[in-house]
């Protein structure tokens, strides 16, 4: 509210908004993907239940909705998210010009080392272990 009682509006104003609202969704969506990498981790994909992820993150199904259609929906982003981790990794290994023995070396540590520090991953790589999960990303990851 300005000095003299009015709202701003205009295009800046709307702009504002709506970078907040992107953000939001931004963050929204990450903490949807850690929740449920966390649970998948935990209890595989038939033993997570949406319910469980959405307590875990704090929001609304129509959250969940928003970002994803469903629990395979959530699988997919997990496994393409630790595939462009994975991807990105590999670039950065390749762009040092290490020979090739050292580049898988440092490429197999990169791995172990996001294993127990980003739930994302953890929870992707247990997708991808779980007997009978479909994903269209898995033949990426391998």
């Amino acid at each position: 509210m300005s000095a003299l009682g009015v709202e701003p509006s205009g295009p800046s104003v709307a702009t504002s908004q709506a970078h907040r609202r992107q953000r939001r969704a931004v963050v929204t969506r990450h903490g949807l993907l850690v929740a449920a990498g966390e649970r998948f981790a935990e209890a595989g994909y038939h033993g997570a239940t949406l319910r469980e992820i959405l307590d875990a993150c704090g929001v609304t199904k129509g959250a969940l909705y928003f970002h994803f259609p469903g629990k395979q929906a959530l699988v997919d982003a997990l496994i393409e998210a630790t595939v462009r981790i994975w991807t990105d990794m590999a670039a950065e290994v390749e762009a040092t010009g290490v020979d090739p023995l050292r580049a898988l070396i440092a490429s197999v540590d990169g791995v172990f080392a996001q294993l127990p520090t980003d739930p994302i991953v953890r929870g992707a790589v247990r997708l991808l272990n779980d007997p009978g999960v479909p994903s269209d990303h898995a033949c990426e990851h391998y």
